[in-house]
């Protein structure tokens, strides 16, 4: 799951750094919500060590040195969820009504 979250994050966000990698910049482009900013706040980046960002790709995507320690990822989980499921909600209603045929105007 918590790969998942990762490579679905980094989607949202727009992330990709390669050309075949999906962003949602270029699934929807006028999608707007203010949940990407406040996902990218809590995600954070990776000079933060305390981060979800951080911790997923250092304790569970690559292997490092860290990955050795216990460690609970709840808490990574528990900010992002309550973000990510309502954003992945929005994204589903914007995708629905870009692919619905358009009314003409009466």
């Amino acid at each position: 799951m918590l790969l998942h979250l990762r490579i679905l994050v980094d989607m949202l966000l727009s992330r990709g750094g390669r050309d075949d990698d999906i962003r949602l910049t270029e699934l929807l482009p006028d999608f707007k919500s203010r949940l990407i900013e406040q996902l990218k706040i809590t995600y954070g980046g990776p000079n933060d060590a305390d981060s979800p960002y951080w911790n997923l790709n250092k304790r569970l995507a690559h292997p490092t040195k860290v990955r050795s320690s216990p460690y609970s990822y709840n808490y990574l989980t528990q900010p992002l969820l309550p973000i990510v499921l309502p954003l992945l909600n929005k994204v589903a209603e914007a995708r629905r009504a870009s692919e619905s045929p358009q009314k003409p105007p009466s």
